[in-house]
């Protein structure tokens, strides 16, 4: 009985402790959480196209025009290194006739005008004698799509993404370790339905929407208050004695501001509703407010001290040309800011 109660501890503790470290994502739509089955399915394609995309700083591929030569090989490369499409494997990695490499690509691509393949993307794929060679054996980070929001018809699969780079391991956003992952951009991907393609579609186009500043997050305690975790993009120190923290990112387009507010949660929505920020939207959740607005977003929680009414107020203030990056980073400040009063009812 001993035993089953240490392995059942063990186990609880390993599943939390996993749990507490993965890597916090962009919330999904309802649409993708509706089409998860749909979203598995392609999500191969999507991590190769991505890979592709970013690693040869391929902004765009206009939808069903000809891929670029260096988009088709790296994408080809990272479908057989993926084993999203399979092929047999010699002592040094794998060998396919021309002919053969350019049916593949037309199961990924739905251009019906692919390039010539020239053997210069990257290292790991060469032409030789009419062969195309790729070594599949040299270890690579491994760039994903955290697939946020999906619109489908009858014609095409919009995909919306957070795009992501690993380093020595493979795994989705959601289990991924924190420490392990670093946010590279938004990528918006369009597929067109094939029956005969690697996934059932193929890579029609693509836009790289931003790409980020590379971050990991930090965390911030305010004693017996707050707790949060906020990008350490906000790297400026700015004195203020009104606030517990504020700071600024280096380029001061950006800040970061953790401030106490005298009065009830009900008196700072009116005092938000009289600042008539242009697009804002004022939302009383679950105990708490919330103003979202372009460019700017703010958290509150009643937190009285002293029998006196006071609330604990996070800002956050940014450039309207980086929307996709901070408004994912929002998303990390939501879920890690924590007042303790409200936590503890």
């Amino acid at each position: 009985m001993k035993k089953l109660f240490l392995s059942l501890f063990v186990f609880i503790f390993t599943f939390v402790s996993l749990s507490a470290f993965a890597a916090p994502t962009r919330d999904l739509t309802d649409a993708a959480m509706e089409n998860e089955e749909l979203i598995a399915q392609v999500q191969p394609l999507a991590d190769a196209a991505a890979y592709a995309a970013f690693t040869q700083s391929i902004p765009a591929l206009v939808p069903d025009a000809a891929p670029d030569a260096a988009l088709v090989e790296t994408l080809l490369y990272r479908a057989f290194y993926e084993h999203l499409l399979v092929a047999s494997a010699g002592e040094t990695g794998i060998t396919i006739s021309l002919d053969e490499a350019l049916k593949a690509a037309d199961r990924l691509f739905s251009s019906q005008n692919l390039p010539e393949l020239k053997g210069n993307a990257l290292p790991a794929l060469a032409l030789r004698d009419d062969q195309v060679v790729m070594d599949i054996s040299q270890p690579a980070d491994f760039i994903g799509t955290h697939i946020y929001d999906v619109q489908l018809n009858e014609e095409k699969l919009l995909l919306k993404t957070d795009v992501y780079r690993l380093n020595g391991i493979v795994a989705s956003a959601f289990e991924a370790p924190e420490d392990s992952l670093v946010w590279l951009g938004a990528m918006v991907l369009e597929l067109k339905p094939e029956a005969d393609s690697a996934v059932g579609f193929t890579l029609s186009g693509f836009e790289v929407k931003e790409r980020y500043q590379p971050s990991s997050l930090l965390q911030f305690m305010k004693t017996d208050r707050c707790e949060l975790q906020y990008p350490d993009i906000f790297t400026k120190v700015i004195e203020d004695q009104a606030a517990f923290l504020h700071l600024q990112t280096e380029d001061g387009a950006a800040s970061l501001k953790l401030m106490e507010v005298p009065g009830t949660l009900e008196n700072l929505m009116a005092v938000w509703q009289n600042e008539a920020v242009e697009n804002a939207q004022i939302l009383d959740e679950d105990g708490r407010a919330v103003l979202t607005a372009p460019g700017l977003v703010r958290f509150a929680y009643s937190d009285p001290q002293d029998g006196q009414d006071v609330c604990l107020v996070m800002e956050m203030i940014y450039p309207l040309e980086r929307e996709m990056e901070f408004t994912l980073y929002r998303t990390f400040l939501n879920n890690s800011f924590v007042v303790y009063s409200h936590s503890m009812g």
